[in-house]
């Protein structure tokens, strides 16, 4: 067995932990977490350090009905490269609106989920790993709403004492968006990004920009993970829509709060801060995202190179959940064009 498909099976078979986190406000927050300890047979190598890679997937539900998560545990650079011991796959999902927001109604984004994920992953090193800020090196990835998240969750391990060892984003949240929370709007932000997608087809390559076709032109075509990424989107849909109507509670649904969808296209204070923490970071994007406008997240992330000349950027002419679908391309991508650049 391979070592994608161990990790994957390891998920399947055991499920997800859950955990509720201890309100402080008045906020709802269950968190979600999976651990998978590697075999020494299935590592690339060995280092001084324990080698982690942390997970956080996308949309708004972690549960075993949803495998659509355990699939794209492929897209980590580490489940490819073999520079693992231990994998994480983690979420914390804020259930009601002051899980994003104070009681007086002041936004916080992220804060109290990172805070309710870096409580979960201290007592997963504490309890299951014995893992500490000097024995480990940590990979952080996630994938489109699970992207503010991980960035935050990232850097409040980095000011802890942590050592991530890079950050690595797909078609991910929190790069673009509104400049504030109160004045994010979930359903303009879509629309805009679906006109700006079909009047903006052609893509513009540079060197500092990797293609992914270039990257694995030999598995570009064809190859299937077996995902589920639209089936995954209709789910959650459907499960806004019953939130929204009331209707979750007698369907047994957790709700989707509105100020979680405002967090998920609103700017990430993190990535500024990620970057200025010289941390190495990793966006693939895609050209037809319907989510996360493609150009825009170009310019974004070019002001982060100004920052960090540590970023990858890989780019194609996919849509948002190709990720769904090819988690094990793109991880082979990202860890190609680190080789090239002589990453550790």
């Amino acid at each position: 067995m391979n070592r994608r498909d161990y990790i994957r099976n390891t998920l399947l078979k055991n499920g997800p932990e859950l955990s509720i986190a201890e309100p402080k406000d008045g906020e709802i927050i269950k968190v979600f977490s999976s651990t998978v300890t590697v075999p020494d047979t299935l590592k690339s190598g060995s280092a001084s350090k324990k080698r982690v890679t942390i997970y956080f997937p996308t949309l708004f539900q972690i549960d075993r009905f949803n495998m659509a998560n355990i699939f794209e545990a492929a897209l980590c650079p580490a489940v490819v490269d073999g520079k693992i011991d231990y994998f994480l796959l983690i979420k914390a999902e804020g259930l009601n609106n002051l899980a994003y927001k104070k009681s007086d109604g002041t936004p916080i984004g992220e804060e109290k989920v990172a805070e309710a994920a870096v409580s979960r992953i201290f007592d997963i090193f504490n309890k299951k790993l014995n893992l500490n800020k000097s024995n480990c090196l940590i990979d952080i990835g996630a994938y489109s709403e699970g992207v503010p998240q991980a960035v935050a969750t990232a850097y409040k391990l980095h000011s802890l004492g942590f050592e991530i060892r890079q950050v690595v984003s797909v078609c991910g949240a929190g790069i673009i968006g509104a400049d504030s929370q109160e004045s994010a709007n979930p359903v303009l932000h879509t629309l805009s990004t679906i006109i700006k997608m079909f009047k903006n087809r052609k893509i513009t390559l540079n060197q500092s920009i990797y293609d992914l076709k270039s990257l694995v032109a030999p598995l570009y075509e064809g190859q299937d993970d077996q995902a589920l990424g639209e089936w995954n989107v209709n789910f959650w849909a459907r499960r806004y829509i019953f939130t929204q109507l009331g209707l979750n509670k007698l369907l047994k649904m957790d709700g989707v709060p509105i100020e979680r969808l405002k967090v998920a296209v609103t700017k990430s204070p993190y990535f500024k801060k990620i970057a200025g923490a010289h941390i190495p970071m990793v966006f693939f994007d895609a050209k037809r995202d319907i989510f996360f406008d493609n150009q825009a997240m170009r310019r974004n992330i070019d002001d982060l190179k100004k920052i960090n000349p540590n970023i990858i950027e890989i780019t194609s002419n996919v849509l948002h959940w190709y990720a769904h679908e090819h988690p094990t391309m793109i991880a082979q991508a990202i860890v190609k064009a680190e080789k090239e650049l002589g990453w550790k």
